[in-house]
Formats: C-alpha cells, sequence, structure tokens
C-alpha cells in the first residue's frame, strides 16, 4: 500500500477504538536492523506516519495551525536542552521559563481566541522536552517536531512565542 493509504489505515483504526471508548494508541513499524532502516519501505512507513500525526491535529480542510518559536528563543531552547540532558536536569532559568510560559498563554489566548486550536511546532528534538515544559500547564497543547509534519500539510502561522528576557540579561551584566 501507499504512504497515503497506511495513514488512512491508521486514521481509521484510531477512529474505530474511539468509537467504542478506547483510547487509540497506533504503531507504524517497518522492520530493519543496525543500519538497514533505509529504502523505499522505510520512506513509505516514514511518511504514512507523518501523514497519521498531521491529520490527528489538522483541521478539516487539512490546514494544520502552528504556534512557532522564535528562532532567539528556540537556540535558548535548544542549549537548554542539551545542557539539561548532561545535567540529568532541567537547566532553564526560572525567569526564562516564566516569561516563555507568559508569553506562550498570549499567542495561545490569540490562537483559541481565533477558533483555531493550535499545535506547537518546534525543533524535533525539542518536541520531548518542550512537551514536559508545558504539560503541567498545557496538557491538551500538542507538540509536534518539524519532522512529524506531513509534506501535504497547509501550515498555517497561529502565532510566534518570541521572548527577550535572556537577551536582556546578558545586557545587563555585561553593562
Amino acid at each position: 500500500p501507499s504512504a497515503e493509504h497506511l495513514a488512512d489505515i491508521a486514521i481509521a483504526s484510531a477512529d474505530t477504538a474511539a468509537a467504542f471508548d478506547v483510547e487509540p494508541y497506533v504503531a507504524m513499524i517497518s522492520y530493519s536492523t543496525g543500519k538497514s532502516g533505509t529504502g523505499s519501505d522505510v520512506e513509505k512507513v516514514r511518511e504514512a506516519l507523518h501523514r497519521f500525526i498531521t491529520a490527528l491535529h489538522a483541521e478539516s480542510d487539512g490546514s494544520l495551525n502552528v504556534v512557532s518559536l522564535h528562532p532567539d528563543t528556540e537556540r535558548v531552547f535548544l542549549e537548554a536542552e542539551q545542557r539539561s540532558e548532561a545535567a540529568g536536569a532541567v537547566a532553564l532559568p526560572p525567569d526564562f521559563t516564566q516569561e516563555y510560559l507568559s508569553k506562550l498563554e498570549g499567542v495561545l489566548r490569540q490562537a483559541y481566541s481565533q477558533g483555531r486550536p493550535p499545535v506547537l511546532l518546534v525543533p524535533t528534538p525539542l518536541r520531548l522536552f518542550m512537551k514536559r515544559l508545558i504539560e503541567p500547564t498545557y496538557p491538551n497543547l500538542a507538540v509536534m517536531g518539524y519532522t512529524e509534519v506531513a509534506a501535504s500539510a497547509k501550515v498555517q502561522s497561529a502565532g510566534t512565542v518570541v521572548t527577550h528576557g535572556l537577551r536582556q540579561q546578558a545586557q545587563t551584566a555585561g553593562a
């Protein structure tokens, strides 16, 4: 079957489970060992998974409303994620975290006021880190990595989170 057909099967399976009040879990497996995880079959399963993930969060017209991070904010999180991984704990200044969550709330309010429930779109290596960070405050906000968005998705910006806290702290420290 094609990637589109595989995605359709996964979506229909999830819908069937939900119809019986069973929380759907969907997995797609492409057998490979070691470095054999390449080729047309593997790429087909990857594309089907991207289509499935996108379909979970897209509007009925296929549009995917996303909240993204300003490149400077993204850079802070990428660096923090690396430090956190090395330290075994979240290495993010509390003031920055508070500012980020406040700015995120403003962007989300705007998106929801327009009737467009968004997903938070971040670099794929940050997806789990960001989900863990926002989950206590926004447990229902989906977080997607760039590579999880299907090529066929109609991505529409619902806003960008811009923070200035670390830049201001650095300027103050340098003065």
